[in-house]
C-alpha cells in the first residue's frame, strides 16, 4: 500500500470530499524503493467510494498536494511544484474542470472526468499556500509571502482571464494564515482567518474587502492582551540592507521596551 498523508509533514489538508460525498481527492506519492526515497512526484487522484475506481489527475512533475473541490463541484484545484526530485520549487495553484457524467443504469459508473488544467496566479512570484474557494466557487483565496509578509490574494477562476489580486494592505505587517470563513456579498469579500506578527502570536481576525474602497481588519480575539498589558511595548522597523552582490536585503529590527536611540546598547 501507499501513505496518505504523505510523510513526514502531511496532514489532512491532502484529502477532501466531494460536495456529493461520493468523491475524494487526496495526494499520494505512488513510488516504492530508491524512487520513492528520492523522488517527489505526488499526484493528485480522485477516488470514488462507491465503486472502488479512482481516476489520476495529475501523473508527472513534483509534489501535487492540498486538493479542494470548489463549493459546487465543478472544479478541483491544488498546489503544484513542476520538477521532480526538487522540494524547493515553486508552489503553483493549479485547478481543473470536473464534468459530471450521467450515472450508468446501476448507478455505479464513476461518474466524472477532469479537463482543462491550467495553472492558476503564474504572474505572482511566490509560493501558493493554504487554498481556499469563494462560497460563490468564483474566486480562490490564498496566502503568499511577499517582501517579508505573508499576505492574502485571490485570483478569480475564468480560464481566459484569471486576476491575482492582493487582499490585505501592503503596510499590514502581519502573517495572516489560510481563512476559514468567507463569504462573499454585494459589498465585497468577508474573511475569517487567524493572524500574527513579530509583536504578537495568532489571534483571529476578520478581513473586510470591499469591491470599492479600502481593505479593512477587525480583530476578534484578545487571548493574549491581558498579557501584553503587563510587558513594555515593542516597535519594529522594517530596512534594506545591501548586500556584498549589491542586492537588497529586507530586514526586520525590533526595538525592545523602553529603547533609547540615544543610548548606546
Amino acid at each position: 500500500g501507499f501513505e496518505l498523508p504523505t510523510e513526514p509533514f502531511g496532514g489532512a489538508e491532502q484529502l477532501d470530499w466531494a460536495p456529493d460525498s461520493r468523491h475524494i481527492a487526496y495526494s499520494c506519492r505512488k513510488k516504492t524503493g530508491i524512487e520513492y526515497a528520492f523522488s517527489t512526484n505526488t499526484s493528485i487522484y480522485i477516488y470514488d467510494v462507491l465503486t472502488g475506481e479512482e481516476i489520476a489527475v495529475t501523473e508527472t512533475g513534483g509534489y501535487d498536494t492540498d486538493p479542494v473541490w470548489s463549493p459546487d463541484g465543478s472544479h478541483i484545484a491544488w498546489i503544484s511544484m513542476e520538477r521532480d526530485g526538487y522540494e524547493a520549487d515553486r508552489q503553483r495553484l493549479f485547478t481543473a474542470d470536473v464534468i459530471w457524467e450521467e450515472p450508468a443504469e446501476d448507478g455505479q459508473s464513476f461518474g466524472l472526468r477532469v479537463e482543462n488544467i491550467r495553472e492558476l496566479a503564474s504572474s505572482l512570484d511566490a509560493d501558493v499556500a493554504g487554498i481556499a474557494w469563494t462560497d460563490d466557487g468564483s474566486s480562490i483565496i490564498f496566502p503568499a509571502v511577499v517582501d517579508a509578509v505573508q499576505a492574502l490574494f485571490s485570483v478569480n477562476v475564468d480560464d481566459n482571464a484569471p486576476i491575482v489580486q492582493r487582499l490585505t494592505s501592503e503596510d499590514w505587517w502581519f502573517g495572516f494564515d489560510k481563512p476559514f470563513g468567507i463569504k462573499r456579498t454585494e459589498e465585497g469579500l468577508t474573511l475569517l482567518t487567524t493572524y500574527q506578527s513579530n509583536l504578537f502570536p495568532s489571534e483571529i481576525v476578520k478581513v473586510t474587502v470591499p469591491d470599492n474602497g479600502k481593505p479593512a481588519y477587525e480583530p476578534l480575539s484578545h487571548e493574549n492582551d491581558a498579557y501584553f498589558a503587563q510587558v513594555g511595548k515593542v516597535r519594529q522597523e522594517k530596512v534594506m540592507v545591501k548586500c556584498a552582490d549589491g542586492s537588497d536585503m529586507l530586514c526586520w529590527v525590533l526595538y525592545p521596551p523602553q529603547f533609547d536611540a540615544n543610548k548606546t546598547w
